[in-house]
């Protein structure tokens, strides 16, 4: 769930009458450049991927291809229709779905080229949506392309027809807003080694300068390493030497 975004837009009374806007959040190529994307999950109770179709080509005749895929438990429409002909406005309008009370907002297939990646956030400014949302823009954008749903979706692939901007090298803590005191976090899959203790790049917290300065030995009670590391505990131990006995 998103702080940021809504996929399904409520409706101003809790009705069940009422159609709900759904607007489709995935970031998958297509076969061909151009293609739209439904994302028919919530539709799956009162259609099958056939009636969906038959709603598309009523509401939108012009739509030349369609192909019904999935992703995981996800279940969406690859919908083709050139400009020219895309007389009723497919992205604006939607595809409605009578029976389920919904409204699916397209999204546009991204390029074979991309290198998505979903951020998890935290530590982020408490600012009012509209300006969380602009700051993440700014933030982000040293970084690929901010796409702009989940908790944040970037697209760090190099593009090609801008050779002069060169994206620089996810991290994990992030300046907000180009700040040099104000940071944010982000983590991602298979991101590289970072510390939960400093949260720098680079080490883990049992390597991390910083957690082993808090670190008390029990041995000689100095701070910087543990009771098993202590180089004194050798040296200022004794053996025991054992009593002979009385005859």
């Amino acid at each position: 769930v998103s702080l940021l975004h809504t996929d399904i837009i409520p409706t101003e009374q809790d009705d069940t009458n009422i159609t709900r806007v759904l607007q489709t959040r995935i970031y998958r190529s297509s076969r061909s450049p151009g293609a739209f994307l439904f994302d028919i999950t919530k539709c799956k109770p009162a259609y099958t991927d056939q009636q969906c179709m038959i709603e598309l080509k009523k509401q939108h005749p012009k739509v030349h291809a369609c192909l019904p895929l999935n992703e995981g438990s996800i279940r969406y429409l690859e919908v083709y229709v050139t400009s020219t002909n895309d007389t009723n406005d497919i992205q604006r309008n939607g595809l409605i779905f009578p029976d389920a009370h919904i409204q699916v907002l397209p999204c546009k297939a991204i390029n074979d080229q991309a290198k998505i990646i979903k951020l998890k956030l935290s530590h982020l400014p408490m600012f009012p949506t509209d300006e969380v949302l602009a700051g993440l823009k700014t933030s982000l954008a040293v970084f690929g392309l901010f796409m702009g749903s989940g908790y944040a979706v970037i697209d760090i692939q190099q593009n090609s027809e801008t050779p002069d901007v060169k994206y620089q090298k996810l991290s994990h803590q992030i300046s907000w807003m180009e700040s040099t005191t104000d940071t944010f976090r982000a983590t991602w899959n298979n991101m590289p080694t970072w510390c939960r203790y400093c949260h720098q790049d680079g080490h883990t917290k049992f390597t991390c300068d910083s957690s082993k300065a808090r670190i008390l030995c029990y041995s000689c009670h100095e701070q910087g390493h543990r009771s098993y590391e202590c180089t004194r505990r050798n040296s200022t131990t004794t053996p025991n030497k054992k009593k002979e006995r009385k005859t």
